[in-house]
């Protein structure tokens, strides 16, 4: 996939509203312009993002501002918490379980443990994109 599907996909993937998140104005009635919203790269910066036009008035928004945000990041990955290695809750419960610890034993650890900070996995998905070198690679990941 190009650039542009990627985040064209990701974004539908999450069911992620640009009008949402950034607050544009919607049509009151049939005469009011609608707003319009395409993909594409503005060739003043060479960079990847939507353009928002109503009526005379045009923005462009990097996708960046998009990928980065912590909205579109819960509804692309969830919230699900997840230990700093990866693991997930369930997994970590397996784990516990195959090491003969009860689940009230397991949930008491995975809560104290300071070893095992949790975090929710729109975050561990963040952190991990906001360092990576191409972050549309790095979502084209989770899109297949």
């Amino acid at each position: 996939m190009n650039s542009v599907e990627i985040l064209e996909h990701a974004i539908g993937k999450a069911k992620f509203s640009i009008e949402d998140e950034f607050h544009l104005p919607q049509a009151m009635s049939a005469s009011d312009d609608m707003v319009q919203i395409t993909s594409g790269f503005d060739l003043l910066t060479n960079e990847l993002g939507y353009f928002v036009r109503r009526g005379r008035i045009s923005s462009f928004i990097p996708y960046q501002r998009i990928v980065f945000s912590h909205s579109f990041a819960k509804a692309l990955f969830g919230e699900e918490k997840i230990c700093k290695d990866g693991t997930t809750y369930d997994r970590y419960l397996e784990r516990c379980a195959d090491a003969g610890m009860t689940k009230e034993e397991a949930e008491y650890d995975w809560e104290v443990d300071e070893e095992n900070v949790t975090q929710s996995f729109w975050q561990y998905h963040l952190q991990k994109m906001v360092i990576c070198e191409e972050p549309l690679k790095y979502l084209e990941g989770f899109l297949k």
